[in-house]
């Protein structure tokens, strides 16, 4: 376990400080389990009704035994959980069961209205079935989600009386037309929603042909960061890991590594505010780490 202590309250008589608090950019102070699951959420248009799930299970003494807060994680469109796992891992540890489904395949693509309804059934599923070795509280849930998963996330928010988002370049390499985007973000308003972005314009620059960025559509977020000269690529842990693959088609930026942690350190202290009510984490969600 690795803290830093953040000076809250010096003052220049050389007193001590008020309080500190942990840097959210660091390892949490829970171990963290990662366990294999199955979803059956019924009919979903074709597609299999059991879904698999990796969960993310953070030992519940390091927070006094409280139940735990849930983040459902959906990444970038044919790219596996396991892509994002350091990250996923990271945010346990600050006491959030993360569960990421794999909803679909490259070859087999899920309608994005399609995604959203499957997320609003695994919330209600997790708030009626009781899961061996999982003791999370399921009235405190919200979604964390990159390019497709952030649009998806952002659909499903109202129908699925979600409470908090982390939206992070929303977009998608196949742009679908019609009612369910981008006119029905809107329709409920969105929960407490942070928005990052990389790429130095305004709106989510496109990196491949068709791909078309949200991030305009998305209402006013309680909290927005630019990562300005960092590639979509920089907040997926297997392409800063040199591993490589079509998730890491937008490329890297100027600081690979260095965007990654910083969206880290603002996805745990946001969850832990949000859903955790840790008072000492949202004045952190201000901080310029990037």
């Amino acid at each position: 376990m690795r803290w830093l202590g953040l000076w809250l309250a010096a003052c220049s008589t050389g007193e001590q400080p008020a309080s500190e608090a942990p840097d959210p950019r660091l390892e949490g102070p829970a171990d963290v389990d990662v366990v294999r699951l199955t979803m059956d959420l019924g009919d979903r248009d074709g597609f299999p009704p059991q879904v698999p799930v990796a969960a993310y299970l953070p030992d519940g003494a390091a927070f006094e035994g409280a139940r735990p807060p849930v983040v459902w994680f959906s990444g970038t469109a044919g790219a596996a959980p396991e892509a994002w796992h350091e990250s996923l891992v990271h945010l346990s540890s600050w006491g959030v069961v993360v569960l990421a489904p794999t909803w679909d395949s490259v070859a087999n693509p899920r309608s994005h209205q399609g995604l959203a309804d499957d997320l609003t059934a695994a919330v209600a599923w997790l708030r009626s079935t009781p899961v061996e070795g999982v003791d999370p509280d399921p009235d405190r849930q919200g979604a964390a989600g990159l390019g497709r998963g952030a649009k998806v996330a952002a659909l499903a928010a109202a129908a699925a009386g979600l409470d908090a988002l982390w939206l992070a370049d929303p977009d998608d390499t196949a742009a679908q037309e019609g009612p369910e985007w981008p006119s029905a973000i809107g329709l409920g308003g969105l929960p407490i929603t942070a928005l990052v972005g990389t790429g130095g314009d305004e709106a989510n620059p496109p990196c491949v042909d068709g791909t078309v960025g949200y991030d305009a559509y998305v209402p006013a977020a309680a909290w927005s960061w630019r990562l300005g000269d960092a590639g979509g690529a920089d907040l997926v842990d297997q392409c800063v890991q040199g591993r490589g693959g079509l998730v890491c088609a937008c490329g890297l930026g100027a600081r690979p590594g260095e965007a990654l942690t910083a969206a880290r350190g603002w996805q745990a202290a946001f969850f832990r505010a949000t859903l955790a009510s840790d008072a000492a984490m949202e004045p952190l969600l201000d901080e310029a780490w990037y």
